[in-house]
């Protein structure tokens, strides 16, 4: 539905029960250095996930941008740092906005870890695609079950790398298989 606030007129979701968002969360990541380098995701995601961000009309927007450093592994400072924050700090955040829930982890331990704290806070997960995800035990188990099928894909895409080096090793195009 739609809401004034001041001189804004902004959609609000179901998901926000009607109150704006003031203090949100974004998160960003790209796997690969070339990725972060050329820069496009990373501009293409924070776009997004900026307007996102309006649309819900966020006062108070926290960025955190992960480049070049894989979904599979927690070890992200930029994540880190967005957890400890999460846990100490006075601020009281309304939700994480992402623009794919992937960005958060492709490994199913580490997105449930993910989901814990950001449930113990009360924290939304809103997608640029427009999913929302809350802290009911049925939003839970979606993101987990989602976890579950990014880690697969995550496997299928090393397991068919690993069998096309081989196969390059085999015709002599490379030299050796890491």
């Amino acid at each position: 539905f739609l809401q004034n606030k001041g001189n804004r007129l902004n959609t609000i979701t179901f998901f926000s029960g009607g109150k704006y968002m003031d203090n949100v969360i974004i998160y960003a990541r790209v796997s690969t250095l070339i990725q972060a380098e050329q820069g496009y995701s990373i501009d293409a995601q924070l776009e997004d996930c900026r307007k996102k961000a309006q649309e819900l009309g966020a006062t108070n927007i926290e960025e955190y941008i992960d480049r070049g450093k894989s979904g599979k592994f927690l070890e992200r400072p930029e994540l880190q740092k967005m957890l400890y924050n999460i846990k100490h700090s006075e601020m009281k955040y309304d939700a994480l906005i992402i623009y794919k829930l992937d960005r958060l982890s492709r490994d199913s331990m580490g997105l449930a870890y993910i989901i814990k704290i950001l449930q113990q806070n009360n924290i939304k997960i809103i997608s640029t695609d427009g999913a929302h995800y809350g802290t009911n035990p049925q939003d839970i188990l979606i993101m987990q079950m989602m976890g579950s099928i990014s880690e697969f894909e995550n496997a299928l895409r090393k397991e068919r790398s690993i069998r096309g080096k081989i196969e390059k090793r085999r015709q002599g195009k490379i030299d050796k298989v890491k």
